[in-house]
């Protein structure tokens, strides 16, 4: 039995190349897999179209040296809250794997050491939510070059769960 027995999983961009072997790996671990492939190339993949969206919430980026994850978890009881994790997976040579370990924050701002891009991300959060909060939204609108793979999850997703679009 796979720890993925009886879910699916939604990843995007792995039809082929790169993707594929992540694919197989939750399927092997006994997952339904719905796969899409935009058809992007791998040195388009590193361009700018590294990110695959795991439905439902899940963002994978494979960088040349490694893979970094961050799933969330929504709170059970407050709907502004989540459980935001961060991992990085790396290949490293027989002998010179290094210890490894987890650390947790109640609040992110209270630890430094995130580094610039996810310090980045994560401030920019109290203001999505508060645009999403107000009176004047009315959906996203997502960019057309970069967001591509959300944009095709959620039409995947879509497809799954209500047949809109089904081909």
């Amino acid at each position: 039995m796979g720890v993925l027995d009886g879910r699916t999983a939604l990843a995007t961009g792995a039809g082929r190349g790169i993707g594929a072997p992540i694919a197989e790996g939750l399927a092997a671990e006994g997952a339904m897999m719905r796969v899409s492939d935009a058809g992007v190339s791998v040195d388009g993949y590193f361009a700018g179209n590294g990110d695959w969206h795991v439905f439902p919430t899940m963002v994978v980026l494979v960088e040349k040296s490694c893979l970094l994850g961050y799933p969330m978890r929504p709170d059970a009881v407050d709907p502004n809250r989540c459980t935001f994790d961060m991992f990085s997976l790396e290949h490293f040579a027989p002998g010179e794997v290094p210890e490894t370990s987890g650390q947790e924050f109640e609040r992110w701002q209270d630890q430094d050491g995130w580094g610039e891009l996810p310090t980045q991300d994560l401030k920019n959060i109290g203001a999505i939510q508060a645009g999403m909060h107000s009176k004047g939204f009315d959906g996203l609108w997502l960019n057309t070059a970069q967001e591509m793979s959300i944009r095709n999850e959620h039409a995947i997703a879509d497809r799954f769960i209500f047949g809109v679009g089904s081909r």
